[in-house]
């Protein structure tokens, strides 16, 4: 090989190793290139997102004062509710009225009760939430004109929630008939209050054993 020749060949591999650094080059680039676009791309979107969660972050105090002052609302609402209602007890009511209103019932009829609200996202101490309960109470009964207005300031007045779904009036010679559909309110969940069954004076209610037989011995008494 002659002078020229090997400077021919050195030449050319060294403009061969130029081109190959060039081509890794450019393509690597253009690689790199696209690849810092989409990031680019991608921090603009993600620029986007974050001032609407810093906002909210930066709310955070204002979000618990509100959830703070809902709770308070909405347990101040529940306040006005019974802890809890059983036959025992709207017994027990019912005798209240009828003689504090000077009432002559005659039919007293409880229906069964219904789930009329419940929130289970309201902060209690069991963490179950609120439910509300409703029962609907048809009442029959004669009074007197002082006695029916006594009546309808009695549920107006009562400690826990009372309402009137309907109310009907006629006068006979008995008195003034009442026929009234009241509405009996409670609310499970209250961490401030919770039921206690009635006590009543002075009467009794109950065999004890509505299911059973008459015992031996209460035989022998009978018969003796």
């Amino acid at each position: 090989m002659t002078k020229s020749s090997a400077s021919s060949t050195k030449l050319l591999l060294v403009l061969l190793c130029i081109i190959m650094i060039g081509a890794a080059f450019y393509f690597g680039f253009k690689n790199f290139n696209d690849q810092a676009k989409e990031i680019e791309a991608e921090n603009v979107t993600l620029d986007a997102q974050i001032e609407p969660l810093q906002e909210k972050v930066n709310n955070i105090p204002t979000y618990k004062a509100e959830t703070e002052a809902n709770n308070k609302k909405i347990m101040e609402i529940a306040n006005k509710y019974g802890a809890g209602y059983t036959p025992e007890s709207l017994i027990k009511k019912y005798l209240e009225m009828e003689e504090e209103c000077e009432l002559e019932l005659s039919n007293v009829i409880y229906t069964n009760s219904s789930i009329l609200y419940q929130d289970t996202n309201v902060d209690t101490a069991e963490g179950k939430g609120l439910t509300a309960y409703g029962t609907e109470v048809n009442v029959s009964a004669v009074t007197t004109y002082a006695g029916f207005k006594s009546f309808c300031d009695f549920i107006n007045d009562y400690t826990e929630r009372t309402t009137f779904d309907n109310l009907s009036l006629s006068v006979s010679e008995a008195g003034f008939n009442i026929s009234a559909t009241i509405k009996e309110y409670a609310m499970i969940g209250l961490d401030n209050k919770s039921y206690e069954a009635p006590e009543f004076e002075n009467k009794e209610f109950g065999v004890d054993n509505i299911f059973g037989d008459l015992a031996s011995d209460e035989l022998g008494t009978l018969v003796h």
